[in-house]
């Protein structure tokens, strides 16, 4: 699975995130994940670019595909997730 890596990229800067939503069940909880990892991996794909030259002056190295594609996956996952309704807990 695709998405786990953004997920533990975010769970180590920041500690677990929990999903919750009034009234939402257990199995609702994981079908509007599954839902929202599929469309999130798919949005990602859809945008992902190779990352950038490096300029004259830039300060640090530019960020590999394969980070920009996490950090893009785990924002499309955040957005699908609250647009159903649910909010982060840690």
């Amino acid at each position: 699975m695709r998405f786990m890596p953004a997920v533990l990229v975010l769970a180590a800067c920041a500690g677990p995130v929990q999903w919750e939503k009034e009234g939402a069940t257990p199995a609702a909880l994981d079908e509007d994940s599954k839902q929202c990892s599929q469309q999130a991996r798919l949005a990602a794909t859809a945008v992902a670019a190779p990352p950038p030259l490096p300029q004259p002056g830039m300060i640090g190295a530019p960020i590999r595909q394969q980070d920009q594609y996490a950090m893009r996956e785990a924002q499309e996952f955040q957005s699908c997730m609250r647009a159903k309704g649910y909010k982060e807990t840690r």
